[in-house]
């Protein structure tokens, strides 16, 4: 039973599943509900299908929303250019702060600092 699931998985990575392996799949379809409240990663294919469920699961979060005013440095990222001061601030708007923020993909998180 195993190996047959795996035959499916590769089948449907490869775009060659037969009738019976998509009839197999729906039989699979069921929602999950996990007691300790969180859920698998979801994957999608494109940029904008993941900014667009992270913010439907942003606006769904029960509580309210906080604004936090960031400011990062203004010194230097990974590749030594200088960073622009508009870039150095942003507003961040979230229900949860991590701490660890990643302002854009080029430059370095920052630690945020609290009280």
């Amino acid at each position: 039973l195993f190996t047959e699931f795996i035959d499916m998985l590769s089948a449907m990575r490869v775009g060659k599943l037969e009738r019976r392996q998509i009839e197999e799949f729906y039989k699979l379809s069921r929602p999950l509900h996990y007691v300790d409240g969180i859920e698998p990663t979801q994957l999608f294919p494109r940029k904008g299908d993941v900014e667009r469920y992270n913010h439907e699961r942003l606006h769904t979060l029960p509580g309210e929303a906080f604004v936090f005013r960031a400011m990062d440095s203004y010194g230097r990222d990974i590749n030594d250019m200088p960073i622009e001061a508009y870039l150095g601030e942003q507003l961040l708007e979230r229900l949860v702060v991590a701490k660890v923020v990643t302002l854009k993909v080029s430059f370095p998180p920052f630690v945020r600092r609290c009280c």
